[in-house]
């Protein structure tokens, strides 16, 4: 088997940068170590990435990309229902297509899934096409988005609501051979058989993805360190996917002595509905919007619980993350990763639009400081058991089964 690997993401094994980027490296590192690698096509790849320059090609720089950027520049001034991502994904096809003829490849991994023009070439020279999915199917996350647009009266803007975007996703899951979410949790792989997608089409992980423990590792406390006030953290990113909205609202609901006793950190990116809706939250300046953070693991040593309030999300891979540093995780229902906590245990599980719901778990750990931090050890001590080389192997097996 030669595996011609499609991500249109990047490649780095930086993994204290960016998550998906690592892990597209940790996969391909892994296939090109197995001798199963042709070639990979990703956006940008970083000097550290150990793969030959014959067997990578890289989309930056490219006159595809930069038509892409300026086209997508000119049609969102327009009434035009499109996306600079959307536009860019589709130069990204075009590039790929236009150079590979699978003369060595057998196979065809395609991260994320939106390469139809690749798919046709492919057809043509009977080669399988396998997507490896990186969120639930697109119908199901338009329609929880939706729900929460009409629960704020907020308008989500994010390539999750764009039609036409959605559309092109749903047409690459039907002609693709197989389909294999990142994460086989039971609500992802659900979400495609109630989209057309056959369960036959859908080959779900047993295994989890590991992360790096040396690099995120539990900060020190120190003997008569005081435990309060505790530190909730969470990462997100523009639109309404992440779940902000009933988070800020779940925290608003505090009392005022929790609110003195605790504070929200808040990393990533921020919409101008978000930054608004912290802006007149009854918090008494306890929620504090921190920014991109360069390094992530520097948000996990400064925090004594984590949250992740998506409302879909096939990981994320940030609560792994959190739990290799030692800090109990409030999950909600709609990650991957839920399936992997035990409440209680390690963190807590909720309803993502049960606000009341996330405020007593808020509550819980505020009052129980020292049992939150002993769920902390914990969550590190099963973050331990999962590994990307058993992950990737998995999926190698599964590319295998149908060669």
């Amino acid at each position: 088997m030669k595996v011609t690997v499609v991500c249109f993401g990047n490649i780095s094994s930086k993994n204290e940068l960016a998550a998906l980027a690592f892990y597209n490296y940790s996969l391909v590192t892994y296939l090109f170590e197995k001798r199963l690698l042709d070639k990979v096509y990703c956006l940008d790849y970083d000097e550290t990435v150990a793969i030959p320059a014959s067997s990578i090609r890289r989309f930056s720089g490219t006159l595809f990309s930069k038509a892409s950027y300026l086209i997508s520049i000119l049609l969102e001034k327009t009434p035009l229902n499109f996306t600079s991502r959307l536009i860019m994904e589709k130069a990204f096809d075009q590039f790929v297509s236009f150079q590979e003829n699978f003369s060595k490849s057998t196979l065809l991994l395609n991260i994320k899934g939106i390469n139809l023009a690749l798919y046709k070439v492919a057809k043509k020279k009977q080669i399988p096409v396998v997507i490896l999915a990186d969120t639930s199917h697109p119908v199901f996350i338009y329609n929880l988005v939706k729900k929460l647009e009409k629960l704020y009266n907020c308008k989500d803007n994010s390539s999750y609501t764009n039609k036409p975007r959605i559309k092109h996703l749903c047409k690459a899951y039907e002609q693709a051979d197989l389909v294999i979410p990142m994460i086989g949790a039971e609500f992802i792989i659900n979400s495609f058989a109630a989209n057309n997608i056959t369960p036959n089409k859908v080959a779900p992980l047993k295994n989890l993805f590991g992360v790096d423990v040396s690099t995120f590792k539990p900060k020190i406390y120190h003997p008569g360190n005081q435990l309060q006030p505790i530190t909730f953290f969470t990462v997100n990113q523009a639109g309404l996917k992440k779940g902000l909205l009933p988070l800020i609202d779940a925290y608003s609901l505090l009392d005022p002595q929790e609110q003195k006793n605790s504070q929200l950190l808040i990393a990533g990116s921020i919409d101008s509905c978000a930054m608004s809706y912290i802006s007149t939250a009854r918090t008494n300046g306890t929620i504090k919007y921190v920014g991109y953070l360069k390094k992530v693991f520097e948000g996990y040593q400064s925090a004594d619980v984590f949250i992740s309030a998506s409302i879909e999300d096939l990981g994320p891979r940030t609560v792994l993350e959190a739990m290799a540093a030692g800090l109990p995780v409030i999950v909600s229902k709609g990650c991957g990763v839920a399936d992997w906590i035990e409440p209680g245990v390690e963190g807590f599980i909720y309803d993502p639009f049960n606000v009341k719901e996330l405020t007593k778990l808020l509550q819980w750990m505020i009052a129980n400081p020292g049992e939150a931090r002993e769920m902390g050890k914990r969550a590190r001590s099963k973050v331990l058991c999962f590994s990307d080389q058993i992950y990737n192997a998995e999926i190698v097996s599964v590319l295998e089964s149908i060669q």
